[in-house]
């Protein structure tokens, strides 16, 4: 079996969505014939912790984890523990334009972390890292971002090393709808050092055709046939072992919308809470089922407050950070799922990996994003509807045909099994399998 090292700084315990792929790609490469060395911190800070996706990786993979260093460990006064071992960050976007502590991290962010407040993970990672492949004669080294400090670490150990070395973006960088640090010095020295990966990679992997077309428009030395493009997935695995706990559970005779995940992005509730207090009161003229819209994640006090100016405290619940097969289990019991995006620049070539959990989940989408290819993607595989952002009168009408369709006792349904087979995380790790055997060939 071969060996690749996998640079990920999110990875179990450290929950959230960016944690999936790597954790995934570690799951399912070696059934494609390659070991994995996972490459990750040790004491590292985040929004979420879940620990039992640990329990699945299989015997080939191993988990190796270099320290990290922040001045004063700053973030760990921002954090507070929550409810079975999931943490909790400080509430911020979900269309609040931050507050108080976000503001204080972005001061840092620009001031003192160049690319990113992980910096100081590198240069342990990176002796690590290339300990790691001189010892355990691995043949390719793989960074996955964000954060971006990963594909310095990456770069750097193939330097080190004379491996291979593949960058995969689960996130645009500076074409990133976020990327607020866009002039000046700053803005110029992380183009610089997002050339320096684009010019150092054998292949680059992006999970949007959108974040490709960015590269190759912004570093036009890359040939095109080395930038590729594996989209994220779904584990029907997940689904099948994923439990609900009874408090969860779909209160009878309301038509339950799920969300799942966070507010990066410009993402926002409003339209939808806007939707919704504008179908409470067409429901009850009608005799339409009400709605319970519940919200996972780790920003839900934002959440909250946008419900409370909306009016519709009653109708929404927040439970806060759920692990993934939770999550799953809470999707297969909604009778919709809500999808929002910005449409902010560069949105349009957002494809979050929320849509496709959404797809594995077999429930209708209320896709509430511009036109582009997380729109595309709802249509091309029959999972829903999509509305675009800010639209309140055709949200409420989405929300209105659910409403009949379930009263009619006629359920929606989203994407079958079939449209959804070629997302699934397996599919994706063989096609990166795929590309690593064509890397090492040379």
């Amino acid at each position: 079996m071969r060996r690749v090292l996998l640079v990920a700084y999110y990875f179990p315990p450290l929950g959230g969505g960016g944690a999936g792929r790597p954790l995934k790609l570690a799951r399912y490469l070696p059934a494609s014939g390659w070991a994995v060395d996972v490459l990750t911190v040790r004491g590292g800070i985040w929004s979420a912790v879940d620990e039992s996706p640990l329990a699945e990786l299989p015997p080939a993979v191993t988990v190796h984890r270099a320290p990290i260093i922040i001045p004063g460990r700053l973030w760990g006064s921002f954090r507070r523990q929550g409810t079975g071992g999931a943490a909790v960050t400080q509430d911020r976007s979900a269309g609040e334009g931050g507050g108080v502590l976000e503001g204080m991290k972005e001061l840092l962010r620009k001031g003192l972390y160049i690319p990113d407040e992980f910096i100081g993970w590198y240069p342990f990672a990176v002796r690590l890292g290339a300990r790691l492949v001189r010892e355990r004669a691995i043949e390719a080294v793989v960074s996955t971002s964000p954060p971006h400090t990963a594909h310095l670490v990456g770069r750097a150990i193939a330097a080190k090393t004379g491996v291979p070395f593949v960058a995969d973006f689960r996130d645009a960088w500076t074409r990133n709808p976020s990327f607020r640090r866009g002039e000046g010095r700053r803005g110029r020295i992380e183009r610089r050092l997002e050339a320096g990966i684009a010019g150092a990679a054998r292949r680059i992997v992006t999970v949007s055709q959108g974040i490709r077309n960015g590269l190759l428009q912004d570093h036009p030395l890359l040939r095109p046939e080395d930038v590729r493009v594996i989209q994220n997935g779904f584990d029907p695995e997940d689904f099948v072992k994923g439990s609900l706990p009874s408090d969860l559970a779909p209160i009878p005779g309301k038509l339950r919308i799920v969300y799942t995940g966070g507010w990066l992005d410009g993402r926002t509730p409003e339209t939808f809470l806007a939707a919704l207090r504008a179908y409470a009161g067409k429901s009850r003229r009608q005799g339409l089922p009400e709605i319970e819209a519940v919200f996972a994640g780790t920003e839900q006090a934002a959440v909250a407050r946008c419900a409370a100016r909306a009016g519709v405290s009653a109708l929404v619940r927040t439970v806060g950070y759920l692990p993934l097969r939770t999550a799953c289990a809470l999707q297969r019991s909604a009778d919709a799922l809500l999808l929002t995006l910005s449409d902010r620049k560069h949105g349009e070539g957002i494809l979050t990996g929320k849509i496709f959990q959404y797809l594995g989940a077999g429930r209708p989408v209320l896709a509430v994003v511009p036109e582009g290819e997380a729109a595309d993607l709802v249509r091309k595989t029959g999972a829903g509807c999509v509305v675009a952002p800010g639209d309140t009168e055709d949200v409420c009408r989405a929300l209105t045909s659910l409403a009949g369709s379930k009263r009619a006792g006629r359920p929606l349904r989203g994407a079958d099994a079939q449209a959804a087979a070629p997302y699934t995380r397996q599919a994706a790790s063989r096609r990166f399998a795929s590309l690593l055997d064509e890397v090492c060939r040379g």
